[in-house]
């Protein structure tokens, strides 16, 4: 869902000469500035294209690794986004975007939590000029399958546990994939350095700036 409108997002950017997606499946899809590449993930990174990353690579992988193991010999390096990073890094790739999920902690109680965090510690070791983690809680999306009802309720739900706490459950509030995707691709514009963390209440503030950017470089 995230992954397809980043693509788009991607493809009206001014910014990128050229896309490289990697697909488990034919994208039915085309684009002057797209180049589709179908990779196993179960065989990487052997399956991958040949060639640096000149700038940017996106990581929307929600899944934990790509062998199934023991939960108490779980290994970050073996993750898909692991796999990906390194090879990105290898290619020269200064940014890497990865989507993890809110409450990323070892502590947590939630295990899948825990694997999160750990990825999130494993990228922040690459040697990148510039990491960044978003970390949205509900993902909803107007296309998707769930009746109307149930995203409106997720999203009153959400807005409802902000004011309540006075926003300090703000990283809880759901989020839609399209704000997601926006505020993936304008944080790689902000040219930061480091290591960064964006959680649900900041991605409408960045999938914004992006709107604003693409209306001045219009004209409109």
């Amino acid at each position: 869902m995230v992954g397809r409108k980043c693509l788009l997002q991607l493809l009206q950017h001014s910014a990128y000469i050229q896309v490289v997606a990697l697909m488990e499946e034919p994208l039915r899809f085309e684009h002057h500035r797209l180049a589709i590449h179908e990779v196993s993930y179960e065989r990487l990174p052997e399956t991958l294209p040949e060639g640096p990353v000149h700038d940017v690579y996106y990581c929307w992988d929600g899944t934990s690794q790509p062998i199934k193991a023991e939960r108490d010999k779980f290994d970050p390096a073996t993750t898909y986004a692991a796999i990906l990073a390194r090879e990105a890094r290898d290619r020269k790739a200064g940014q890497f975007m990865y989507l993890s999920s809110v409450g990323a902690d070892t502590s947590s109680t939630l295990y899948y939590r825990q694997e999160k965090r750990m990825v999130e510690q494993y990228l922040e070791d690459l040697d990148f000029w510039a990491v960044h983690l978003f970390r949205p809680a509900l993902i909803t999306d107007e296309n998707a399958t769930s009746p109307e009802w149930a995203r409106r309720s997720a999203d009153w739900l959400g807005r409802s546990l902000s004011t309540l706490t006075g926003g300090v459950l703000g990283k809880y509030r759901p989020v839609d994939g399209l704000t997601v995707a926006k505020a993936m691709v304008q944080a790689a514009q902000r040219f930061q350095s480091g290591v960064h963390v964006y959680s649900s209440e900041y991605l409408q503030e960045l999938a914004k700036s992006l709107d604003k950017g693409l209306i001045r470089r219009n004209g409109k």
